[in-house]
């Protein structure tokens, strides 16, 4: 997950957008990304774009990792 920077804005009480991204490394592609509350945890996130890939048919004979928060 990522916090992406300048995307706040404090004068309209606007929070920085959070987001956990479905990365392909080879390719070096982002495949999905899940927008994220600012204290959640990424765990509960990781699932929304897994599925949304699986049901595409975009993970059919993939190696899936996640990173060590996961």
């Amino acid at each position: 997950g990522k916090t992406l920077r300048r995307s706040h804005d404090a004068q309209a009480d606007v929070k920085a957008l959070h987001l956990v991204s479905a990365f392909a490394t080879q390719e070096r592609l982002i495949m999905g990304q899940e927008a994220t509350a600012e204290k959640s945890n990424e765990i509960t996130a990781i699932p929304v774009p897994l599925e949304r890939l699986a049901s595409k048919g975009a993970l059919g004979g993939a190696l899936v990792t996640i990173d060590d928060m996961g």
